[in-house]
């Protein structure tokens, strides 16, 4: 019996390691997206200029919380 739950036990190892680099590769292709859709050149002038951040959807939350008017004037000497 030994055997048997070493085996499962194995099994389950494996499945809970595909799974862990699965959704660390995932996360990795979202960055890298993200990241190259923020570098890509402006084509429509209309659009609002990017502030570049490393994370989706939290973006600058973290700098613009500590300190907001120096985010916004750091952001307005970028443009």
């Amino acid at each position: 019996m030994d055997a048997s739950q070493d085996i499962g036990s194995n099994a389950s190892a494996t499945q809970i390691g595909l799974v862990l680099g699965t959704i660390v590769i995932g996360l990795a292709l979202i960055l890298l997206a993200n990241i190259a859709y923020q570098l890509r050149p402006a084509t429509d002038s209309t659009e609002p200029p990017v502030v570049f951040h490393w994370v989706p959807f939290f973006g600058s939350a973290i700098a613009y919380g500590m300190d907001p008017y120096h985010f916004f004037f750091q952001c307005q000497a970028q443009v």
